[in-house]
């Protein structure tokens, strides 16, 4: 039997109607950019989301879609980045460092980081397509130890109230 171990990661929805404490399965994810793909980290959720309200948040907060690419039995859009969505990905990472951070799949992080939206069951971004990002969430990837679900332990606004 696989041992699960506590995981996280940051993105942000393009339908902002979820709310933290919400959960899904695996295969139902909400429309999405991931923001810091799959992370452990040495610390807990209260500081993780500490953490995550300290972010320099980007003041550009719409995007459009790009190119529609097949990476692997995945279909997604890349964005078209002016860099804040890179930024917003480096600033996740060099904040969290200190906690003994590490992506697990490193090779898609940092330079190799490829802003996108994968395409869900619920749709899809369309080349063109113009992405409002209003907020990022924290995401816990076994809650309660459990590795079909989803929840959403955190949210911070990108928009003013």
């Amino acid at each position: 039997m696989i041992k699960y171990t506590q995981k996280w990661c940051i993105v942000a929805f393009l339908d902002d109607n979820k709310k933290p404490e919400d959960s899904f399965l695996t295969q139902d994810w909400p429309l999405h950019t991931t923001l810091a793909a799959v992370f452990s980290v040495s610390t807990d959720e209260k500081t993780l989301i500490k953490e995550l309200h300290s972010l320099q948040l980007p003041k550009k907060n719409t995007f459009s879609g790009g190119e529609s690419i097949k990476w692997g039995r995945l279909t997604v859009n890349l964005l078209r980045d002016t860099g804040e969505l890179q930024n917003l990905h480096e600033s996740i990472a060099q904040n969290l460092s200190k906690y003994d951070f590490e992506f697990l799949e490193p090779q898609y992080a940092y330079e190799n980081n490829k802003p996108h939206v994968t395409a869900q069951k619920t749709g899809r971004v369309k080349t063109g397509e113009k992405v409002t990002i209003k907020s990022i969430a924290l995401i816990d990837m076994f809650p309660d130890g459990n590795h079909s679900m989803r929840r959403i332990a955190a949210k911070v606004s990108l928009v003013e109230k």
